[in-house]
């Protein structure tokens, strides 16, 4: 259940998510075409939390920015 979850595997998951929805196995750019207080409420997150697992996660090696409002799944442990 996602209300169970961190705020880092509920971003982690939500970007899983959309990249799935885009419908390919390989690794692409996510566009994040909603704003950071729209994928907060989504998530049932402040906008800082959101923002501070997207952080973790590009620390983690998990995630990288691929443009100023695009991701990249980089690691899938």
């Amino acid at each position: 259940m996602l209300s169970r979850r961190d705020p880092v595997e509920r971003v982690a998951l939500f970007l899983s998510k959309i990249e799935h929805a885009q419908g390919t196995d390989t690794p692409q750019t996510i566009p994040l075409t909603i704003s950071r207080t729209d994928v907060a409420s989504y998530l049932d997150l402040t906008p800082d939390a959101v923002m501070q697992a997207m952080r973790e996660l590009v620390d983690a090696g998990a995630i990288e920015r691929a443009g100023p409002s695009a991701l990249r799944i980089a690691n899938r442990r």
